[in-house]
C-alpha cells in the first residue's frame, strides 16, 4: 500500500468532522476580518476597498490558511494535489467553455472605471475565493466523500455542500441566496470536472478565479447590487453544460482505477 493511497498513511475525516471544519473554514476568518479591518463595511462587497478586504480578501486568505492546514495535518497533500480518476477527452469542453463564458461575460468597463485600488483587490480577492473553496470543497470534502462513497456520490455530496455554504449569503442577498445555492451546486460539479480533466487542483483553481472576476466585475464600485443579461447568459451557459453531461454521463467513468504495481497517480486513472 502506498504512501499516497494508503489509508495506513493518513488520517480519516468522519462527518461530523467535515462539517465542523467547513463551520471554521466560513466563521472563523469572517470574524477575523471584523477585527483585521476597522469598521463595518456596508454595501456590495466589491463596492470599496474596505469592503472588499473585509468580506472578501482577509476572510477568503483565512479559509485558504485552514483549508491547507487540514490537509497537511490529515496527510491528503498527494491525495488533495493529484487526481487519479480522470475522465475522456470530450470533458475537456467543460473548463473551456467555463472560461471562455467568463471572459466574454466579463464587465470591462466597470473594471476600467472602478480604479487600479479595486481591480486589484478584486483579482487578489477572487484568487484567495479560488484556492480556498477549491482546496475546502473539491480537495478534502471531496476526498473525505472519496472515503465512504462511491464517485457519484462523492461527487454529488461535495457539490451540495458546497452549494449549501452559499445559503450564508442569505443574511445580505435574503431569498436570492437560494438560487444562488443551486446554481453552486451546478457549478460545483462543473468544477470537479475541472478537477478530473486536470488531474488535481490547479485547474479548478484558475476556472473558480477567472469565473468570479467575471461574476463581481459589473457591481465593482457600486453601491448597489445589478442583475445583468451576462449574467443571466452564464446562468443558462451552467445549465445547458449540465445537461451535456448529464446526456453523457455513461462517459464520465465514475469508477476507481486500477491500482496494481504499473498504475500511477495520474497516468493509471486516465480513460481515454
Amino acid at each position: 500500500m502506498t504512501p499516497v493511497h494508503g489509508r495506513s498513511e493518513r488520517r480519516t475525516l468522519p462527518t461530523p468532522g467535515l462539517l465542523a471544519l467547513i463551520a471554521a473554514f466560513w466563521l472563523v476568518p469572517q470574524v477575523v476580518a471584523l477585527f483585521a479591518v476597522p469598521g463595518v463595511a456596508t454595501g456590495p462587497s466589491y463596492g470599496s476597498v474596505r469592503a472588499a478586504l473585509q468580506w472578501e480578501v482577509v476572510p477568503d486568505a483565512g479559509g485558504a490558511v485552514i483549508a491547507l492546514w487540514a490537509i497537511v495535518w490529515l496527510g491528503w497533500v498527494d491525495l488533495v494535489r493529484h487526481e487519479r480518476f480522470r475522465t475522456r477527452r470530450w470533458v475537456a469542453v467543460v473548463p473551456v467553455v467555463m472560461v471562455g463564458a467568463a471572459v466574454g461575460a466579463t464587465d470591462l468597463g466597470r473594471l476600467d472605471d472602478a480604479g487600479a485600488g479595486l481591480v486589484t483587490v478584486l483579482v487578489v480577492g477572487t484568487f484567495f475565493t479560488g484556492v480556498s473553496e477549491e482546496l475546502m470543497f473539491r480537495g478534502i470534502t471531496l476526498q473525505a466523500m472519496r472515503d465512504r462513497h462511491r464517485e457519484w456520490l462523492a461527487a454529488a455530496l461535495s457539490s451540495l455542500l458546497f452549494g449549501a455554504l452559499h445559503l450564508a449569503n442569505i443574511v445580505v442577498a435574503g431569498p436570492g441566496a437560494i438560487i444562488q445555492a443551486f446554481w453552486a451546486t451546478g457549478l460545483g460539479y462543473l468544477l470537479y470536472l475541472c478537477r478530473r480533466v486536470g488531474g488535481g487542483m490547479a485547474l479548478p483553481i484558475v476556472v473558480h478565479w477567472v469565473w468570479d472576476i467575471s461574476s463581481f466585475s459589473p457591481v465593482l464600485g457600486r453601491d448597489d447590487e445589478v442583475i445583468e443579461t451576462k449574467a443571466f447568459a452564464l446562468f443558462l451557459m451552467t445549465l445547458a453544460l449540465l445537461a451535456v453531461v448529464a446526456v453523457r454521463r455513461r462517459s464520465v467513468p465514475t469508477s476507481p482505477p486500477p491500482t496494481g504495481p504499473t498504475s500511477g497517480v495520474a497516468g493509471g486513472g486516465a480513460q481515454k
